[in-house]
């Protein structure tokens, strides 16, 4: 390594790659961007050396930034100048000398490397290529005088024109930098502003109206929405893991460690803003978000799933003086409900037990309406929680595409019927296993349409109850569009109901 001071007396070191100026005894100067001291002109200098030269703009650049170097030398040469330039500044400024100072002009010494040197490729510019651009008609001849008048050898072939730059026009490189000279000579002012016409289809697209109106629905629930950035950490990627979410794509250039994977739930978002909010004092936190969630392992098969997660932890109720209470599944399946549609059959919804690992085992479901799996809701798993450092966690996400197709259906209206209704209870002893939701199918199924409306109204486990068995009342409402119904008629399809529940889940009726 060889040390060389400059002109501003700082020493730097040469590593060997530089470009310097050099004589016999060593380097004179860092090429294009500092002479060194060595070289210096002082009062007692009688002969100097003119030196003019062209350097290439990013050896120039990467070795003035090495040295923290920022010279009106280096900063020309970045930018670029004439390769052909030296020869004239070099005239010029020996033309100076000897005329202001009586001097005597020496020797021209030449060396240069021509395979090196910057080439001006001529661009081809099809005439009609400057209509579309611009949007008026120019004649040929005028682009070619412009071009001309601006030190472009200019030729044309056909219906193009055939240009090359003059070397000092670096910046000339496609045909579109020919198009903004032609405009900018030819004058802004002098080009009519016209809108463009378009082919475009202005079909009403109601996917982000109807998805505000699910947000509507959870903000009226005490929810606020949050937006947060789609990637995630690996660590909170590897809490929220199961197999029925999918692969992780991981980011080729995250910005930070904890953000280097795609998320594939947004619980992966929300999680981290309830911990800032729990740990600046707030206890009750209620958050949604729509947006993607990424499945799979690389881009050629990564899935993005537009969808909406909720969490929530907390009261049910903001602090208050009456009677308040913990949130718990009903509440949350109910907050679920109100993104449905309000008129949707409630036979067409179906829940069943969650297999997410990531999830209370008996504290979470799986939704479906018309057999179509929309998303899954219930407890973060305690575990999980605890390695959060969270409270009773209670989340939820759902595919926007079914619930869209939900809110998009037409829904007919039926004249209502002006026959009275008839009410008939029954209680039943079950198995405590049996899941309400199979009771409501085998019932409905078996009443058929006379059937108008069904619910539970009583549950009961204690005394006068079998172990492993439970009290279930249902109320079932019969009406006819066309008749009244008679007693005979409700007591047989009250029957069916009864002989369906005892065939397939051995029910029984009560006090029988």
């Amino acid at each position: 390594m060889k040390l060389i001071t400059l002109l501003n007396e700082q020493t730097v070191t040469l590593t060997g790659d530089e470009l310097v100026i050099a004589d016999d005894k060593g380097a004179l100067a860092l090429a294009g961007i500092m002479g060194g001291q060595r070289s210096s002109v002082t009062d007692s200098t009688t002969n100097i050396v003119v030196e003019s030269a062209f350097f290439n703009q990013l050896a120039i650049a990467a070795r003035a930034r090495r040295f923290g170097l920022h010279t009106d030398a280096s900063q020309r040469f970045e930018r670029g100048v004439d390769f052909e330039l030296p020869k004239l500044a070099l005239a010029r400024a020996c033309d100076l000398i000897t005329s202001i100072t009586g001097g005597e002009a020496g020797q021209i010494v030449t060396a240069e490397n021509l395979e090196h040197l910057p080439a001006r490729e001529p661009i081809t510019l099809p005439i009609a290529k400057v209509r579309d651009v611009i949007g008026i008609d120019i004649e040929p001849s005028e682009m070619v005088r412009i071009l001309t008048q601006l030190g472009f050898e200019v030729e044309q072939q056909n219906d193009a024109l055939i240009c090359k730059p003059p070397s000092y026009r670096f910046d000339m490189s496609i045909r579109e930098d020919l198009i903004e000279e032609i405009a900018r000579i030819y004058g802004y002012d002098n080009i009519p502003s016209v809108l463009p016409y378009l082919q475009v289809s202005m079909d009403y697209d109601d996917t982000a109206d109807l998805t505000h109106g699910m947000k509507l629905a959870l903000v009226d629930n005490g929810y606020m929405e949050a937006i947060s950035f789609s990637f995630s950490g690996a660590k909170l990627e590897a809490l929220l893991d199961d197999e029925a979410l999918g692969e992780v794509l991981a980011l080729a250039n995250p910005i930070s460690s904890d953000l280097a994977v795609m998320r594939r739930t947004l619980l992966s978002s929300l999680l981290p803003c309830v911990q800032y909010n729990l740990n600046r004092q707030q206890p009750r936190v209620r958050f949604f978000e729509t947006g993607l969630s990424f499945v799979g392992q690389s881009i050629s098969d990564l899935v993005q799933t537009p969808s909406i997660a909720l969490v929530a932890v907390g009261d049910v109720w903001s602090e208050q003086a009456y009677q308040n209470s913990v949130l718990d599944f009903y509440d949350l399946k109910h907050d679920i409900e109100q993104l449905l549609p309000a008129q949707i059959d409630s036979a067409r919804i179906r829940y069943e037990r969650s297999a997410l690992s990531f999830l209370h085992p008996g504290q979470s479901a799986e939704l479906y309406i018309d057999d179509i799996y929309v998303g899954w809701l219930g407890q973060l798993h305690p575990n999980t929680a605890k390695q959060l450092d969270l409270p009773t966690t209670w989340v939820a996400q759902l595919s926007l595409a079914p619930l869209l197709t939900l809110a998009r259906e037409q829904h007919s209206i039926t004249t209502p019927s002006k026959f009275p209704q008839v009410r008939r209870d029954i209680a039943i002893l079950v198995d405590s296993d049996i899941s309400l939701q199979t009771l409501e199918s085998t019932v409905r199924a078996a009443a058929g349409d006379l059937l108008t409306d069904l619910w539970l109204f009583d549950v009961y486990q204690g005394d006068k109850v079998p172990t492993g068995q439970r009290s279930l009342a249902f109320a079932l409402v019969w009406q006819d569009a066309t008749q009244t119904l008679s007693d005979e008629a409700v007591k047989t399809a009250t029957d069916k109901v009864v002989q369906a529940l005892t065939d397939q889940h051995a029910v029984q009726l009560r006090d029988s």
